[in-house]
């Protein structure tokens, strides 16, 4: 497993370098196994969101902004998951903010002109 710390998929060794550097910051992540809990070993699973689906990601391969829109979708879900077994109404109108801004990308990503995009957000 890859726990250096690595921009979203640096790590899988699949990504041509230029594109390690579309987030402003590196952020720990693995990518290894996205399926259990894997959201519990990021420091801010809510920074790696925005990262993954800021608007620099259009500029990508088709398929890696498929891969990243995959691993943007299981990482909300399993955050939301977490945060939904320690609720507090304070944190509605944030996660709500969050949620309206993932959709609107989802949204623009589903219109995308690439069919590897169009599928994986549909």
């Amino acid at each position: 497993m890859c726990t250096s710390k690595a921009a979203v998929l640096k790590c899988s060794g699949q990504l041509p370098g230029y594109a390690v550097n579309i987030a402003s910051e590196m952020v720990p992540f693995t990518l290894v196994d996205t399926t259990e809990k894997s959201c519990s070993i990021l420091s801010d699973p809510q920074k790696l969101l925005s990262h993954l689906l800021q608007n620099e990601v259009d500029g990508l391969f088709p398929d890696i902004i498929a891969v990243y829109i995959q691993a943007a979708l299981k990482i909300f879900g399993v955050w939301t998951a977490e945060l939904a077994q320690s609720w507090s109404d304070e944190e509605l109108p944030d996660l709500k903010v969050k949620v309206k801004s993932a959709i609107e990308r989802m949204q623009v990503l589903a219109n995308s002109e690439h069919i590897e995009v169009q599928e994986r957000v549909r």
